[in-house]
C-alpha cells in the first residue's frame, strides 16, 4: 500500500504525456525538468519544517497517537533514553529519535522522504501537462492587452499579490504550532509573487489555471490518502494541495505570458538581432537571461506597444474560414511558432489576393509593383551581399519610388505620429516603407498583415521572397505552361519558395539559427532544398484539384504537351468552359500532374523529416492530409469541380500522423464501427416495422 500513492500520480501522468506528448516543445521540457527539481526541493523544505516546528515530545505523541498506541507513548516518554535526545534542538536529532522510537531505521525515513518528493514531482509534471493540453488551442499573446487602464494592472498585481500575503499571515497567526494547518500560510507568499509578476495574465486566463489546479489537487489528495503515516502528506487537506497544484499551474501560465511577451517584443531584451537569435531555445543560458531582463524592464502592460498583436489578430482574422485547414495544423506547432506562421501565410495570401484582384488589363502591373516595392523597402536594412545584389538592379529601376529625401522621412514620420505611430516605435519595422503610400490602395487588414511580414523580414530569406514576384509575374500574364518542366518550375516558385520562407521562421523559432542567408554556418542549402520539394509537391496537387476552378477564372497550368491541339488551352484558357473538354479528358491531365507529384513525394518526406521535433508531426500531418486528394481524384467518378477530403478522413490522417497510428488500421476499425452500427440499425427498423404491423384487437 506504501507504493500505491506513485502508482496512481504516475497512471495519472501517463494519460496526461500519452494526449500531450506530440505537442512538449523545448519550454516544456526545461519546465519539466525545473518543477519537478523545484518540487523535490519543497517536499525537504517541508519535512525539515514539519520536524523543526513541533518538540520531541509533540512530535512523538502525535506519531504515536496516530498509530494507537497509548501503551508505547506512557513507555517511551517515561523512558531514560528519551531525555538523552529531548536536549538537542537539531533537525537530525528529532530525526534519528522519532526513527529511534519507531523500530524505523533512517532508511526507511529516507525512502519516505523520497517516496513524498517523487509524488510531488509527478503532480507537477501532471500539471503542466494537463495545463499545456488545454491552453494550447489559444495563442498566450492574444490574452495581453497593453491598451486597458493602468488601474487594472495595478489591481491584478499589487492589490492581489498583497490580499495573499495577508491571507497568508492570518492563517499563520491563528494556527501557530499547528503544521498540518500552515501549508497554505507558506504557500501564499509564493502565489502572490506569482500574481505580482504576472497577475493580468492569470486574472484572464483564470479557467484555465483553475481547472488544471483542481483536476492536479484532486490526483494529489487521492494519492496522498494511500501513503503511509510517517508522509508529510497524510496531513495534507484538500485547500493545501490545491494551493501546491495552483502555484504549478500558475508559474506554467506566467512562464507562457512571459516567453509570449519576450517573442513579440525581444526587443524590450535586446536590440541586437544576434541577441534575439540566442533567446530562442530555452534549452540554452541565453533565453533565461534574456527573459529575465524582459520581466526586469517591463513594469506594466500598458508600456507595450498594442500595434504587434493587433496585427496578430489582424492576421489570424484574415485567414478566416477558408484557410482554417491552415490554423488547424498550426495548432500543433508550438505558441511563438504558430503566430510566426499565421502572420507569414496571412501575408502570402493578401499578396496573392492583391495580384490576383488587380485585373492586368486595367491596372496593368501595378499590384506586382506594389509588392515588389514594398519587399525592397522590408529588405533595405539587410547587410546580406547577396540580397543586395538580387534587388540592386530593381531599386535602380524604381529609385525614383523608394529613395526618400529628408524632408519626406520628416512628413512621414509626423503623419505616422499622427495615424500609425506604434509602427515607428516597433525597432523591428524598417523606417524606408512608405506606409502612408500603401495605405491608398490596401485596407487595415492587408496593411496588418504587411506590418507582421516587416517584423519577420530579418529572419526570411529575400531571395525566395522576391522569387514569389516572379510567380505572381506568371499568373499576371496567364502565360502558358509548354511542358511539364515549366509546370515543375512555377511550382517550385510559388510554393517551394513559399515552404522555404516557412523553413526559416521554423529554425530560426526553434533555435537553429537565423537561416536568412547572413549566417551559412547556420543555413543549410540540402534542407532549403527538400523543404522545396516539399511545397512544390503540395502545389501539383493544388493544381490537379483546380484545374476547373481555375478554368472559370481564366487559367490555366495544363501543359500544352499534354493536350493534343492548342484549341483545348484556348477553350479553357479564353473559353474558360471546361465542360467542353469532358470529364474523362480534365481527369486524365489531372492524373498526369498527379504522376508529377508522386515523383517528389519521398524527397518531400525526407524534406519533413529534416525539421525539428516540435513540427515534424504537424507539418507530416498537414502533408498527408493534403497528399489524400490525390487518391480522392483518382477514386472519383468523372471529375469533380474541387475535390475535397471529407473530415473524418482528415481527423483519421492528423491522429495517425500525431499519435503514430496506422491510417490503414484506423480505417478498418471506422469500417467495423460503421457496418456494426449499420447493422444494428437495419435489425431495429425490422423490429420497429414487425411492431408496427401487428394490429390491435378488436373490442
Amino acid at each position: 500500500m506504501s507504493s500505491l500513492n506513485l502508482v496512481y500520480a504516475l497512471s495519472a501522468l501517463v494519460a496526461a504525456l500519452v494526449v500531450y506528448r506530440p505537442f512538449i516543445t523545448r519550454l516544456d521540457c526545461m519546465r519539466y525538468i525545473f518543477f519537478c527539481t523545484a518540487a523535490a526541493a519543497v517536499t525537504l523544505f517541508l519535512f525539515v519544517s514539519s520536524l523543526s516546528l513541533t518538540s520531541p515530545e509533540e512530535s512523538l505523541q502525535q506519531h504515536i497517537h496516530t498509530h494507537n498506541n497509548i501503551t508505547t507513548a506512557n513507555r517511551v516518554l517515561s523512558s531514560s533514553t528519551f531525555s538523552q535526545w529531548k536536549t538537542p534542538a537539531s533537525t537530525l536529532s528529532i530525526l534519528v529519535y522519532n526513527s529511534y522510537y519507531y523500530n524505523q531505521n533512517i532508511t526507511t525515513l529516507l525512502i519516505t522522504l523520497w517516496k513524498d518528493a517523487s509524488l510531488l514531482a509527478l503532480i507537477a509534471a501532471t500539471s503542466i501537462s494537463f495545463f499545456g493540453i488545454i491552453s494550447r488551442w489559444d495563442f498566450p499573446i492574444l490574452h495581453v492587452k497593453p491598451q486597458e487602464h493602468i488601474f487594472y494592472d495595478f489591481l491584478y498585481r499589487h492589490v492581489s499579490s498583497v490580499s495573499l500575503i495577508l491571507l497568508g499571515s492570518y492563517s499563520n497567526s491563528i494556527n501557530t504550532g499547528s503544521y498540518p494547518h500552515q501549508v497554505v500560510s507558506i504557500f501564499c507568499p509564493v502565489i502572490a509573487m506569482l500574481y505580482l509578476f504576472s497577475g493580468p495574465y492569470l486574472f484572464r486566463r483564470w479557467r484555465v489555471v483553475t481547472a488544471t489546479a483542481c483536476l492536479t489537487s484532486c490526483i494529489g489528495y487521492f494519492s496522498a490518502s494511500h501513503t503511509i503515516q510517517l508522509s508529510i502528506f497524510t496531513s495534507w487537506t484538500v485547500a493545501d494541495w490545491f494551493s501546491i497544484s495552483f502555484i504549478f499551474s500558475g508559474a506554467t501560465a506566467a512562464l507562457d505570458y512571459w516567453d509570449a511577451i519576450m517573442n513579440t517584443y525581444p526587443y524590450l531584451a535586446s536590440n541586437n538581432i544576434k541577441d534575439h537569435v540566442r533567446m530562442q531555445d530555452p534549452m540554452k543560458l541565453y533565453y533565461w537571461i534574456h527573459l529575465v531582463k524582459t520581466i526586469v524592464n517591463l513594469s506594466s502592460e500598458s508600456e507595450l506597444d498594442p500595434e504587434p498583436i493587433e496585427d496578430i489578430k489582424a492576421a489570424i482574422r484574415s485567414l478566416g474560414d477558408n484557410k482554417r485547414s491552415w490554423k488547424t495544423m498550426s495548432i500543433l506547432f508550438p505558441s511563438n511558432l504558430r503566430q510566426e506562421m499565421c502572420v507569414l501565410y496571412a501575408w502570402f495570401r493578401v499578396c496573392d489576393d492583391i495580384v490576383d484582384d488587380m485585373d492586368p488589363q486595367i491596372y496593368g502591373t501595378f499590384a506586382l509593383d506594389l509588392v515588389c516595392k514594398f519587399l525592397n523597402q522590408v529588405f533595405s536594412h539587410t547587410n546580406n551581399n547577396n540580397h543586395d545584389k538580387l534587388i540592386g538592379g530593381r531599386r535602380r529601376q524604381r529609385r525614383g519610388r523608394s529613395s526618400f529625401s529628408s524632408e519626406q522621412q520628416q512628413q512621414q514620420q509626423q503623419i505616422a505620429t499622427k495615424f500609425s505611430k506604434s509602427a515607428f516605435q516597433d525597432p523591428r519595422i524598417p523606417h524606408a516603407i512608405d506606409w502612408d503610400y500603401y495605405a491608398q490602395y490596401l485596407n487595415e487588414t492587408q496593411l496588418a498583415t504587411l506590418r507582421g511580414f516587416s517584423r519577420l523580414a530579418p529572419i526570411l530569406c529575400p531571395k525566395a521572397a522576391f522569387a514569389l514576384t516572379d510567380a505572381w509575374k506568371i499568373d499576371i500574364h496567364r502565360k502558358a505552361m509548354k511542358s511539364q518542366d515549366d509546370l515543375l518550375s512555377y511550382a517550385g516558385l510559388i510554393s517551394g519558395r513559399f515552404a522555404e520562407l516557412c523553413t526559416c521562421v521554423i529554425m530560426y523559432k526553434s533555435g537553429r539559427g537565423n537561416w536568412n542567408g547572413g549566417d551559412p554556418a547556420a543555413r543549410k542549402d540540402d534542407v532549403l532544398q527538400r523543404a522545396r520539394a516539399t511545397g512544390q509537391c503540395l502545389q501539383l496537387i493544388n493544381i490537379a484539384r483546380d484545374l476547373i476552378a481555375d478554368s472559370l477564372e481564366g487559367r490555366c497550368y495544363i501543359p500544352l504537351q499534354y493536350m493534343s491541339s492548342r484549341r483545348t488551352y484556348k477553350i479553357l484558357k479564353d473559353s474558360r468552359d471546361p465542360s467542353r473538354i469532358g470529364d474523362n479528358t480534365l481527369k486524365s491531365y489531372a492524373i498526369q500532374i498527379l504522376k508529377l507529384a508522386d515523383c517528389l513525394t519521398a524527397q518531400a518526406q525526407d524534406g519533413i523529416n529534416g525539421l525539428p521535433y516540435e513540427v515534424r508531426d504537424g507539418v507530416r500531418a498537414a502533408f498527408e492530409i493534403y497528399s489524400a486528394i490525390s487518391p480522392a481524384i483518382r477514386d472519383a467518378k468523372g471529375f469533380p469541380k474541387r475535390v475535397k477530403v471529407p473530415k473524418r478522413r482528415q481527423q483519421i490522417i492528423a491522429f495517425s500522423c500525431i499519435y503514430g497510428f496506422n491510417p490503414g488500421l484506423m480505417d478498418i476499425l471506422l469500417a467495423t464501427r460503421n457496418k456494426i452500427l449499420k447493422f444494428a440499425h437495419t435489425k431495429m427498423t425490422g423490429v420497429y416495422k414487425r411492431t408496427a404491423d401487428i394490429s390491435l384487437p378488436s373490442n
